[in-house]
C-alpha cells in the first residue's frame, strides 16, 4: 500500500471524516496519526470539545492504523478515558497497533492538545474482516 496516496485519497473521499474535520496526516504499518481543529461546531454546552468529536477522531486513527495491513476492519469495542478538556487549538491523535491477528486487531490511541498534553486515551478492539481494501486502494499505484 502506498501510504501517502492512501492518506490523500482518504482525506478527499471519507465524507464523514471531512464533515467532522478529521484529517489523516500519517500512516505506516500499524501506525496512524490524524488531527482535528477545535471548532465551536464541535463543542458541548460547556464550551469544550464534545466527547463524541474526540471519539470520532480516535476511531478514524485506530481504524486506519489497522487497515494499513490491507484489510478492512470495523470497531468491536472501545474504552475511552477523558483526561482533560480541550477548549482551543489543534488536536492530534496517535494510534499504535498492539495486536493484529487474522480476526482481531487492537490499537491504543492517545489524543494530544497543542501543548502536547494528553486529552484522552483509548483502546480499540477491531474485527479484521479479511476483506481486502478496494483494489484501487491496495496497490502502490493509487
Amino acid at each position: 500500500m502506498n501510504h501517502q496516496k492512501f492518506i490523500d485519497y482518504f482525506n478527499g473521499h471519507d465524507q464523514f471524516s471531512i464533515e467532522s474535520g478529521v484529517r489523516l496526516t500519517k500512516l505506516g504499518q500499524g501506525f496512524a496519526e490524524a488531527e482535528m481543529d477545535f471548532s465551536p461546531k464541535r463543542t458541548n454546552f460547556m464550551g469544550t470539545m464534545h466527547g463524541g468529536a474526540l471519539f470520532t477522531l480516535a476511531d478514524v486513527v485506530a481504524g486506519t492504523a489497522l487497515l494499513s495491513h490491507g484489510s478492512l476492519c470495523v470497531t468491536l469495542s472501545t474504552s475511552i478515558n477523558y483526561i482533560r478538556p480541550a477548549s482551543s487549538g489543534k488536536l492530534r491523535a496517535v494510534a499504535h497497533e498492539t495486536h493484529c491477528g487474522a480476526k482481531i486487531g487492537v490499537c491504543d490511541v492517545t489524543i494530544f492538545n497543542e501543548g502536547n498534553h494528553v486529552v484522552c486515551t483509548c483502546t480499540y478492539t477491531m474485527y479484521m474482516t479479511g476483506k481486502p481494501l478496494p483494489a484501487e486502494l491496495n496497490t502502490e499505484e493509487i
